[in-house]
């Protein structure tokens, strides 16, 4: 994926319904990945620790960031902390800086 079109069509495939809250998540994604200076994970290359709560709109958020990044529940590097926030810290796993 290269293009935020491209990005937003494989987020809405996965996410299953148009969201702003996905959307905004997608957004904050590559926003995050961009001034870390990193590339989409392959496999566990990044770490997301989402700030977000049990809300159906958290869950929608970080839909956006797991696309956005390539951090995935399956892969054991999204770490969700349950700060009820609509907020996620992006940590180079390689280089240990957020």
């Amino acid at each position: 994926m290269e293009t935020l079109k491209e990005f937003l069509d494989v987020a809405l495939e996965f996410h299953g319904h148009k969201c702003p809250a996905m959307a905004h998540g997608l957004r904050a994604g590559l926003a995050a990945m961009k001034t870390l200076g990193v590339q989409r994970a392959k496999d566990k290359e990044l770490v997301v620790e989402s700030e977000t709560g049990e809300g159906h709109a958290a869950g929608c958020f970080l839909d956006g960031v797991m696309v956005a990044t390539g951090a995935t529940y399956g892969k054991g590097n999204v770490k969700k902390l349950f700060y009820n926030k609509m907020a996620f810290t992006l940590i180079d796993a390689g280089s240990g800086r957020p």
